[in-house]
């Protein structure tokens, strides 16, 4: 019984946030990286509920979209995460700190507000030393 209550609100609040949305949308630009970051869908329901299952963190999974109604609560997860690389997160230019998971990457939580945003995603090898400029031009 409690799983068909868990269903019947997450459908009145989808339902909620679509009539929300019938004024106007704003968009997300992820800086050609769209593809990179995911958000989770309306749970399913698993027709062999006699079998044990083990579901992995794709599933139940998809793209981002690229538009969202102000006001709406954002959560995005970006999985593309490499070994020693450090990341970095802006959005509209001001960086953000994320949430990290094992096995799931970097979650971001922002609400949408009445304007487009851009996403951005900032990645540096931390295997490459960076050396600082030594401010003699002649060995430059």
């Amino acid at each position: 019984m409690s799983r068909f209550l868990l269903f019947i609100m997450t459908v009145l609040l989808s339902l909620q946030g679509a009539a929300s949305c019938k004024q106007k949308s704003y968009t997300i630009d992820f800086c050609g990286q769209q593809s990179c970051w995911l958000q989770r869908v309306a749970e399913k329901r698993n027709p062999d509920k006699g079998k044990k299952s083990n579901p992995s963190f794709m599933e139940g999974m998809t793209t981002a979209r690229g538009e969202y109604c102000a006001g709406e609560h954002v959560i995005l997860y970006y999985f593309f995460v490499a070994t020693d690389t450090d990341y970095r997160f802006l959005l509209d230019g001001e960086e953000i700190n994320p949430d990290y998971e094992t096995g799931k990457g970097y979650i971001i939580h922002f609400v949408m507000p009445e304007h487009d945003v851009k996403l951005q995603c900032i990645s540096r090898n931390s295997m490459i030393r960076e050396v600082p400029p030594t401010g003699d031009d002649e060995n430059e």
